[in-house]
């Protein structure tokens, strides 16, 4: 909890100067509040520094020395001291919410075929992979399917999961004492959305037995337990330095725009969408996400449309997973249309709705990701190409909205130290 405001000092008696050092003191007072905040400045994810080159994730497992050193960065990040939510706090709200949040599990020698079908049962996009003998050997995701089954041509049925799970000895396993904060800059800096939560000492052996694994932690829990408790304290660290509560937590601090954030990601190149023709087979759009490490395509009329063009729906690797893995469906032969989420149900923002908005709307929703049209877009019941502006995932919202907290921080500093 944050120390209470300093207290405002008496007024000086008449016809006197305020006493030597008075003004310095207060003025000295919220700079001591600020250290708390200072500490929030670094910029870099000690994850990232930690993470050995080329592996998907921070390798921990199988090096004891590795794993006490991502353990010891988890708790020392720079915004540990503002951001207290841990994973068995997540942990507990998941429960609360839906009994049936445990990781589900596939073992290593099931069909990738059944694995899917799990995954679509259980409307999750992840596997913990267990061996026969009820040891932890991996996890498995819908992009790993997407990646290493059906564009190398292999089958989902005579495919085991042990051959294209990402194995244990790359895996990144988190303790329910871990901060949330850490365990998101881990996701997000190196592009992984799960994390196996596993019992302090789980490793010490050289194996997680099943007893032993708690649940599985995904960035869209991550995401508002840790944002909203980072926006209350800035909130409060606001009222005790300026005087005044900015008021209403997360949601009133991040007020920067969906058109802002996709105007920083044009600048560095990262802005362009993907498209694909709603005539098209599936087979060419997972080509497509494939080759360009996408999770999402947005889908448009086919050319020969009278109407002219206008975007149809938006196309993910989850979709693929669902309408045509599961129900043994041919790629080649089925066309983008048949399995799309099409424009009539689908979720989309325009420029000037916040990043912090969108976030909610992506949790809330479970999706990953929200086309972004210009304002009136919908008016003549279709939307034209050049009225699409881009594309917005979970990932680029949260390392915008965090980014935008530590910049909060900054200005307060800067007020004390009369930058201002």
């Amino acid at each position: 909890p944050l120390p209470p405001p300093p207290p405002t000092p008496p007024p000086p008696a008449a016809g006197r100067a305020h006493p030597r050092g008075s003004r310095r003191r207060a003025r000295a007072e919220p700079k001591m509040m600020l250290a708390l905040a200072a500490r929030a400045l670094g910029r870099r994810a000690t994850a990232t520094a930690l993470r050995p080159a080329g592996s998907r994730a921070l390798s921990a497992v199988g090096a004891p020395e590795a794993a006490a050193a991502d353990s010891e960065a988890a708790r020392t990040d720079p915004f540990s001291s503002l951001c207290s939510v841990t994973v068995a706090d997540t942990l507990a709200r998941k429960h609360n919410v839906d009994a049936s949040c445990k990781a589900a599990t596939v073992l290593e020698t099931a069909s990738v075929f059944d694995a899917v079908k799990k995954m679509n049962e259980r409307n999750t996009g992840s596997l913990v992979v267990m061996s026969e003998e009820g040891h932890l050997r991996g996890i498995m995701t819908e992009r790993d399917y997407l990646h290493k089954v059906k564009i190398h041509g292999r089958s989902s049925r005579d495919t085991p999961v042990r051959d294209i799970m990402t194995e244990q000895n790359r895996l990144v396993t988190v303790t329910p004492d871990t901060q949330v904060f850490a365990c998101m800059q881990m996701m997000t800096a190196n592009r992984f959305r799960h994390m196996p939560v596993v019992r302090p000492g789980a490793w010490e052996d050289g194996k997680v037995v099943r007893d032993e694994l708690l649940g599985m932690l995904s960035i869209g829990d991550c995401v508002f337990d840790v944002v909203n408790e980072l926006g209350e304290h800035v909130s409060a660290l606001e009222t005790a330095v300026m005087g005044a509560a900015s008021g209403g937590g997360a949601a009133a601090l991040c007020r920067s725009t969906v058109g802002s954030m996709l105007g920083h990601k044009i600048e560095s190149g990262k802005g362009k969408w993907l498209h694909i023709r709603e005539d098209d087979t599936v087979l060419d759009a997972v080509k497509k996400m494939t080759s360009n490490d996408v999770g999402s395509l947005v889908v448009f009329s086919s050319k020969a449309n009278s109407n002219g063009e206008r975007l149809k729906g938006i196309v993910t690797e989850r979709d693929y997973s669902r309408k045509i893995v599961v129900l043994d469906r041919a790629s080649s032969s089925t066309e983008v249309r048949d399995i799309m989420t099409a424009a009539n149900k689908l979720i989309t923002v325009d420029p000037s709705a916040t990043v912090y908005d969108c976030l909610k709307v992506m949790t809330d929703n479970r999706i990953r990701h929200l086309p972004v049209v210009r304002p009136g877009a919908w008016d003549d019941g279709r939307i034209r190409p050049e009225e699409l502006v881009g594309m917005i995932s979970i990932g680029d919202a949260v390392k915008h909205v965090v980014q935008e907290l530590e910049d909060h921080v900054i200005a307060m500093e800067a007020y004390v130290s009369g930058a201002y």
